[in-house]
């Protein structure tokens, strides 16, 4: 993976509220919250490359080259490209490593919510961990 070493956007935890509003008068469940936002925490927050919610793509936190939008589908121009597990990929531009279908579950194990064909890119700090983990096996989690 040839990614750089710093990262070209200054990433911060993605939580629920980045990727949904609710309506007002509503509320959700605080256990959905909690729960929502324990699993988004291993993500960066999108980071779009406008304000604009129609003009806007999805841009890479390494590189900065778009992961979504119509450039970088009939150009070639950035993209996410799918890995081997379900799910996974990474950006194209820079290998940095993120995930589209998100199957949440909570403390109990049970569905907390599914999330398809969204990028989320792994957070630099969860990148950092895994990669540690990988290079000393005593981090690892031991298989059953």
């Amino acid at each position: 993976m040839k990614r750089k070493h710093k990262p070209v956007h200054e990433a911060r935890v993605c939580t629920l509220t980045d990727l949904a509003a609710v309506k007002e008068g509503h509320t959700l469940p605080e256990d959905f919250i909690t729960g929502a936002n324990d699993y988004l925490s291993q993500f960066a927050a999108p980071i779009w490359s406008s304000d604009d919610p129609e003009k806007r793509a999805m841009v890479c936190l390494n590189c900065g080259e778009q992961l979504t939008g119509m450039l970088s589908v009939l150009l070639g121009c950035g993209g996410c490209t799918w890995g081997l597990v379900h799910g996974e990929g990474y950006c194209r531009g820079c290998g940095w490593p993120g995930r589209a279908h998100h199957f949440a579950k909570d403390a109990n194990g049970d569905d907390l919510f599914t999330l398809r064909n969204v990028i989320l890119q792994y957070h630099p700090e969860k990148v950092k961990e895994n990669e540690k983990r990988r290079q000393n096996p005593s981090l690892r989690r031991s298989s059953l």
